[in-house]
């Protein structure tokens, strides 16, 4: 929930700039979360050792959990 004018929401360009509600990503629905980090970019890493990003920041520009490939 929050602002969602970078992107940082991940709701896929949905026309809305603010959500007053928590919100559920169908993309992470089935990973397990160990920890996650939420800014003008969110990032989420699960339990399997893998990265979501998304948001706008350094990376790029994701409207979706993107997921980053780990060496």
């Amino acid at each position: 929930m929050g602002s969602n004018l970078k992107n940082q929401l991940g709701l896929g360009g949905i026309s809305s700039r603010i959500c007053n509600l928590p919100t559920f990503l169908e993309e992470l629905s089935l990973k397990k979360m160990v920890k996650v980090s939420a800014g003008s970019y969110s990032a989420a890493l699960s339990n399997e050792n893998e990265l979501y990003v998304w948001g706008e920041g350094p990376f790029g520009n994701f409207a979706t959990p993107h997921r980053v490939k780990l060496k």
